[in-house]
This record gives structure tokens, sequence and C-alpha cells, in this order.
């Protein structure tokens, strides 16, 4: 696991740089066998990173934003290529002329009970997966 941190352009310029990613990892798996191609799953939160050195001088992270993104990989299915976000997230994105499907899904409740709702993200080509059934709210198509 791990997780990469993106200064917000617009929502426009992630979206295309994560289909450009999912693109070249299927386009690199064409030559691979399927125990050896590369999978991911991908959590998306839009929010503050604070960043610091650490002792060793390497730089270091926290965020809840990180956080958040961690309850919802341990949340979700393994399926690769899923792709999910947080409500913050699917605000910024779907406030510009790209159409994303969309669909809540079950919401995760941390250690504190507070709530977060998730939403899978689908767009085809290039990124996500439809849905599990499994995994929807009980009302997956209210926010």
């Amino acid at each position: 696991g791990g997780y990469a941190l993106f200064e917000w352009s617009s929502g426009r310029d992630v979206l295309d740089m994560i289909k450009h990613f999912l693109g070249i990892i299927a386009r690199d798996n064409e030559l691979l066998s399927a125990e050896n191609a590369v999978s991911g799953r991908l959590a998306l939160h839009h929010g503050q990173v604070i960043c610091w050195k650490g002792d060793k001088g390497s730089l270091r992270y926290t965020s809840p934003a990180i956080s958040e993104c961690a309850r919802f990989l341990a949340g979700m299915s393994r399926d690769p290529g899923r792709v999910v976000c947080s409500q913050t997230f699917l605000e910024k994105i779907t406030a510009i002329d790209q159409i994303i499907n969309s669909v809540r899904l079950r919401d995760v409740v941390d250690k504190h009970k507070k709530v977060h709702r998730v939403f899978n993200l689908q767009q085809d080509p290039g990124l996500g997966l439809p849905p599990r059934i499994d995994e929807l709210h009980e009302n997956p198509f209210v926010d």
C-alpha cells in the first residue's frame, strides 16, 4: 500500500491524471501474465496535508485526508481498479463539466463514531468499475 499527494489545481486535472495513470497500468499489464499484473484500488479525498522533515531528514506527511482514504480502502472490496471517493472530493469534481457516474456506497464509521460517506466513481473509458451490489448504501442515489 501507499499513497500519492497532489497539489490541487483542478478537478479535471486530477481526474485526467488518474485516468492516464490507470491507462498506463492497463497497457503495461497486457504484456504480463495474470499473476504478475499490477493492480490497485484508489480512494480519493480533498483536504489539507501537513508535511515536515522526520528525524532522518525524510519528508513525513499527516492529514485527516490520508486517514480518510485509508478508512475507505479498508472498507471496500479488493477488486482491482475500484475507485472510491469522499463526498468532499465528489462535490469538487461534479462542479466540472465531465460526466462521472457516482453511486453512494455503505458509509464508513470511524473509531470516534463519525460517519464518512463513500462514493463509487466510474467513467467509461478508463476510470473505475461499476459498484458492487453488496457494497451499495441502502439509498445509493441520495447524497
